[in-house]
């Protein structure tokens, strides 16, 4: 997939591994870094003395783990759809971390079988109940799990419970069903992937009065199970050692949190913003972007009856010299895209309709029944959900594109994963071709920047067709790393609730050999201090009464062509 440039300010600076797709290094990441730290020290994360800080990241990139603190496996599951290998184990101040190794690319949450983790939370053998392979079990947590409805089916997400302490150990029953938010669960990637890590809260009371790891140890174990019952491979009993937990260390930001990097040549904000929520509830949008003071806007899954006076309006809290110039896409229909700039923009006539190719239509006739009305009407009349645009900015003309890929399918075999790689396909296409025509009128552009909601809950080839070949010299554009302000999670998109814990569907992507990242984060108000939200007019709850996804906020600089 796209190489995730990081290049985090104020927060830490970490690199993703080398990828045949990177087109930033390394050394240039971490240069761009130490010159925007030296510039404007006053605002630096002091991650150092605040004990305690987190030294997981859920992100899905590993690189943060260090050698493996935990249990292995050999390869001992060759018929299974996947083969355990090697449990990971770390904990601090405010939470348990767990990085599994799954012997084979799989989707956590779109499994054959179930994926079951039972945790003894409170570290004591004799509360819980009395599984096969552990004795106190407190918490049972299912990355994929039996459908209650037909024990033939599963159903993908999550499932968290509290087993029967009665039950005999050969027959798991449910005390209590738990909500996985409500246990502070977060894992990466949503994607297909060898290895996953995940995140679980301490000290959350559950609803039978255990306290989750706040003993001196905790222990679990992991098995992955066909859905008739019988046990494929496992790994553990495996134990971890908690220390005390003491206070909640967050990051200490000592400047503004939203504030620009030094150097920043133009800052934008790609958000998917729920539909007709822009329409029924506009203030908090409108308190967001004006906190945020985006130059250019990218949003998508915006409803047909969303106008280009709708979108000044929500900008209107944001000053631009002339007004807001905004463009609402053409293509797309219960949901299009729309692109704004406190400059001139030109629209790009390529986006008027992305076309699907042809072999959409039989892929379509062969699934009846199924909840793809949308995309049948995208197919057949209204087009990819999708928009471009050009703007010039200091001089140089950039290619804008926003766009929001087809959702669900936990599998890379479902076909929504099929249409979300002939929607990639198609914006791809449309975007070459505007590149194209505008370097034969002489106007060629200096950089190109796509953002929106690929929902990658399955493969990650849509990232990888839409950057394809996009940057002005030819390259695959890169992906920028952003992490919500308290430096925990890549999370873009949060339920409130369900079986989808929070999670990263939302990217954007730009072209790494004429843009630099000066500065990237995922806004969650939730994260801000009173007196930030106070300083911005924000409310605490903006985020979530806004959308259900969470704006990226990208800074960026010029890289000068040699």
């Amino acid at each position: 997939m796209p190489a995730r440039v990081m290049v985090l300010w104020p927060t830490t600076a970490r690199a993703t591994p080398s990828s045949p797709l990177a087109a930033v290094s390394w050394l240039t990441a971490a240069t761009v870094l130490t010159g925007a730290i030296a510039g404007c020290a006053s605002v630096a994360t002091d991650l150092e003395s605040a004990p305690g800080a987190p030294r997981i990241v859920i992100d899905g990139v590993f690189d943060d783990w260090g050698p493996c603190a935990g249990v292995d496996d050999p390869a001992d599951a060759a018929a299974a759809e996947l083969d355990l290998r090697e449990v990971c184990l770390a904990h601090d101040s405010d939470a348990v971390y767990l990085r599994f190794d799954l012997g084979r690319p799989v989707n956590a949450q779109g499994l054959e079988g179930i994926l079951s983790l039972a945790l003894d939370a409170d570290g004591d053998p004799l509360t819980g109940w009395r599984g096969p392979a552990l004795a106190g079990i407190d918490l049972i947590i299912e990355f994929t799990h039996l459908d209650p409805d037909d024990p033939n089916r599963v159903r993908y997400g999550l499932r968290t419970f509290i087993p029967d302490p009665a039950a005999p150990p050969d027959s798991e029953r449910v005390l209590e069903a738990l909500d996985p938010y409500e246990l502070g669960l977060f894992f990466e990637p949503r994607h297909t992937s060898r290895s996953i890590e995940t995140r679980l809260g301490r000290d959350v009371q559950l609803p039978n009065g255990i306290r989750t790891f706040v003993g001196d140890v905790t222990r679990g174990h992991l098995a992955y199970v066909e859905r008739a019952g019988r046990q494929h491979d496992a790994i553990g009993p495996f134990a971890l050692d908690l220390g005390p937990r003491g206070g909640l260390a967050r990051p200490r930001l000592d400047g503004d949190p939203l504030l620009r990097a030094p150097g920043t040549a133009f800052r934008i904000l790609s958000w998917n913003v729920s539909r007709a929520r822009l329409l029924r509830n506009p203030e908090p949008f409108r308190r967001i972007l004006a906190a945020t003071a985006p130059d250019l806007v990218l949003l998508d899954e915006i409803a047909p009856a969303v106008t280009p006076e709708t979108v000044r309006e929500v900008l209107s809290s944001t000053p631009a010299a002339n007004g807001w110039s905004v463009h609402v896409g053409s293509s797309g229909s219960a949901q299009r895209g729309a692109i704004a700039a406190r400059l001139a923009l030109d629209t790009e006539p390529t986006f008027s309709r992305v076309l699907y190719p042809d072999s959409v239509q039989p892929l379509l006739r062969g699934v009846a029944g199924r909840d793809l009305h949308e995309v049948q009407a995208n197919a057949t009349e209204a087009g990819a959900p999708a928009a471009g645009a050009w703007v010039s900015v200091g001089g140089r003309r950039l290619l804008l594109v926003t766009l929001d890929l087809v959702c669900c399918g936990n599998r890379a075999d479902a076909i929504e994963d099929r249409i979300r790689r002939m929607e990639a396909a198609s914006i791809n296409a449309a975007a070459r071709r505007a590149l194209a025509v505008a370097a034969e009128a002489g106007r060629a552009a200096y950089g190109v920047i796509v953002g929106g909601d690929f929902n990658l809950v399955a493969s990650e080839t849509p990232l990888d067709v839409t950057a394809a070949g996009l940057a002005p010299d030819g390259s695959d554009l890169v992906a920028a790393y952003a992490l919500q302000l308290d430096g925990r999670t890549s999370a873009t998109w949060d339920g409130g609730r369900g079986p989808f814990p929070p999670g990263q569907l939302d990217y954007v992507l730009y072209s790494g050999t004429t843009l630099d990242v000066r500065r990237a984060f995922v806004l969650e108000t939730a994260d801000l201090a009173a007196p930030w939200l106070t300083r911005h007019g924000l409310d605490v709850s903006d985020s979530e009464e806004a959308s259900d996804h969470r704006p990226i906020v990208v800074d960026f600089s010029w890289r000068e062509r040699p």
